[in-house]
């Protein structure tokens, strides 16, 4: 979801259009399309997510990135003991750093074992902080 609401947004911020792409810590669900809720939420909320198959994070993508987010702790904690990310520890941040106001908690939920309605509150949290992140990198005020 988050891929889909940075790609969408990230239009207004010069240099990062189509430049957000999303990746995991695990394996599990590599090679498969977004969870038919998360489309659900994101279409609902007038997102798309054309083209997405999920895929696990390579270490030495770190060099060619600006930034490694994290949607949680756990996956942070994941991301961190990566060579390339210890050498670079500035690039690897939590979303939720980036909310307006400070985040209430540090993770975006992870709403798969819930029902559409957890997807949806995920997704809310995720276009918030976003629009944090997105404003940290440049995008005009009020987007």
């Amino acid at each position: 979801m988050a891929e889909a609401v940075a790609r969408t947004r990230a239009v207004v911020v010069p240099g990062f259009s189509g430049r957000f792409e999303s990746a995991g810590t695990g394996g599990w669900h590599q090679g498969s399309d977004a969870d038919p809720r998360a489309r659900a939420a994101l279409a609902k909320a007038g997102y798309s997510l054309v083209g997405h198959r999920a895929r696990r994070y390579r270490d030495e993508w770190t060099a060619a990135l600006s930034l490694v987010v994290a949607l949680d702790t756990e996956n942070h904690r994941d991301l961190e003991t990566l060579p390339s990310l210890r050498r670079e520890p500035e690039k690897l941040v939590l979303l939720r750093s980036f909310e307006s106001g400070g985040a209430k908690a540090l993770d975006v939920p992870d709403p798969y074992l819930g029902d559409a309605g957890d997807f949806e509150a995920s997704l809310r949290i995720i276009e918030e902080a976003l629009a944090g992140l997105l404003g940290a990198l440049g995008a005009p005020a009020g987007d």
